[in-house]
């Protein structure tokens, strides 16, 4: 699997508990300035040593935070458009962040999509913006989430529209099959636009 950079976007889809939240934040424990949208109330990094976090529950307090890595956990009246369209305006106009939603599916539809997401997704690349997209149901969100992605990261999904809108994105007919679990590993189907072909990944522990 290709080493990621931090602009770049990254699409990992999943159903619940095959291990698409455990993978980002193995990974994004080791980069600086991330930025996480968590809506489900379940990221943190307590069980990595050293890590520098705060986690903000309203927006307002996200302007004065200096770890290198924030989570905005928003309380029940914020979980709405306008204050996931600030986050990323935030994220849009703070620069060389990675961006992490934990489920696209909770603020964004096939009709809808924050328009400082949009940027980040558009025009984030060019001013060090990473964005990392996670979801359980590729088919309900924006394809802009998948076609502005570099690298995808698939584990196994239920229902056969989210792997066909997957497989339509990217034009890899493998991701209409579904990776399975081997022992205590979870596997993943791994594809890198810039790259031929598809190859086959493990998890271990997720």
């Amino acid at each position: 699997m290709s080493y990621f950079l931090p602009n770049e976007h990254v699409f990992i889809a999943g159903k619940t508990g095959t291990g698409k939240t455990y993978f980002a934040k193995k990974y994004l424990s080791a980069y600086e300035n991330v930025l996480v949208l968590d809506t489900k109330g379940l990221i943190t990094w307590d069980e990595v040593p050293d890590i520098e976090q705060t986690t903000v529950s309203r927006l307002d307090d996200i302007y004065n935070v200096k770890t290198p890595k924030i989570i905005y956990r928003p309380v029940w009246e914020q979980m709405d458009e306008e204050h996931y369209n600030e986050f990323f305006k935030f994220a849009y106009q703070r620069g060389e962040t990675i961006v992490w939603i934990d489920e696209v599916m909770s603020i964004a539809t096939n009709t809808r999509i924050p328009e400082f997401y949009k940027a980040c997704l558009t025009r984030g690349r060019e001013m060090g913006i990473g964005v990392w997209s996670l979801t359980q149901r590729p088919a309900t969100i924006p394809i802009l989430t998948m076609s502005e992605s570099k690298h995808f990261i698939v584990f196994d999904l239920n229902m056969p529209q989210d792997r066909e809108r997957i497989m339509m994105i990217t034009g890899q007919p493998e991701f209409m099959k579904r990776p399975s679990k081997e022992g205590d590993k979870f596997c993943f189907w791994y594809y890198d636009v810039e790259k031929e072909g598809i190859g086959l990944g493990r998890l271990e522990g997720g």
